[in-house]
């Protein structure tokens, strides 16, 4: 369920490649960026609309907030059996409870009170997190069109085509390894192999932007890229944090 929020993400963000690819080349500058921007306020207001109209509350909030006869009727919605639903009920309220008696600073009992296997994880969860913001995706992605630019590919049909390109391959690779995570190879060798393909892919991108012409170079660099980072620090950072 977390790597496929993660799919989510990565397909809304290729739609936006596609529709600025799909206006790019319009003669009027002036509407097409409008276009582009104004298009990517359709689903999200779609969703919000489902959200709010479909969408039932967590029964959680609803048995924080005493109504327990609501939480109960979206349980049963939910579980398959009636019996399924009041024991995840229980389990709710019990929770609910026990966390009412040990008081609501939980940062701190889980910093200071919790096992040190516990903080153990913690910490681990955090430094893969930071190191998965730090490996550069958001600089490769968000540059990419203004490094290639550089490069001497001028046509912007062409620029906004590889960067639609990549994001397909990118949420392409990590549909795949939906699977892998549990199954095949395993959380921590996908995270070291995915971090030295970045690292790679770094390297050949920057070989690439020495080069005035590079732009082949450069554009192998970021297919790389986004293969190497779809196959661990993706989809893995956020199975560790929810876990």
């Amino acid at each position: 369920l977390v790597t496929f929020s993660e799919i989510a993400i990565n397909i809304g963000i290729t739609l936006g490649y596609f529709t600025t690819w799909l206006f790019s080349s319009m003669a009027d500058r002036d509407l097409s960026w409008r276009l582009m921007l104004s298009v990517g306020a359709v689903l999200p207001l779609i969703m919000i609309f489902l959200s709010l109209k479909v969408m039932p509350e967590s029964p959680r909030y609803l048995m924080s907030n005493g109504q327990n006869r609501m939480a109960l009727a979206v349980l049963q919605q939910l579980c398959q059996t009636e019996d399924e639903a009041n024991l995840v009920y229980l389990d709710i309220e019990k929770d609910i409870k026990d966390n009412q008696n040990k008081g609501r600073n939980v940062y701190r009992n889980l910093l200071c009170d919790a096992s040190p296997g516990i903080r153990r994880m913690v910490i681990v969860v955090i430094v893969v997190a930071v190191s998965q913001q730090l490996s550069g995706i958001d600089a490769v992605m968000g540059y990419m069109v203004f490094t290639l630019k550089d490069q001497g590919i001028e046509s912007p049909q062409q620029l906004f085509g590889i960067q639609l390109s990549v994001g397909v391959v990118k949420t392409a690779v990590l549909v795949l390894m939906v699977n892998a995570l549990d199954r095949k190879y395993g959380r921590r060798k996908l995270l070291f192999i995915s971090a030295l393909g970045c690292a790679v892919s770094h390297v050949i991108i920057s070989l690439g932007t020495l080069d005035s012409h590079g732009g082949a170079l450069a554009t192998i660099g970021f297919y790389l890229y986004v293969m190497a980072f779809s196959l661990g620090l993706g989809p893995v950072t956020w199975v560790f944090c929810s876990e």
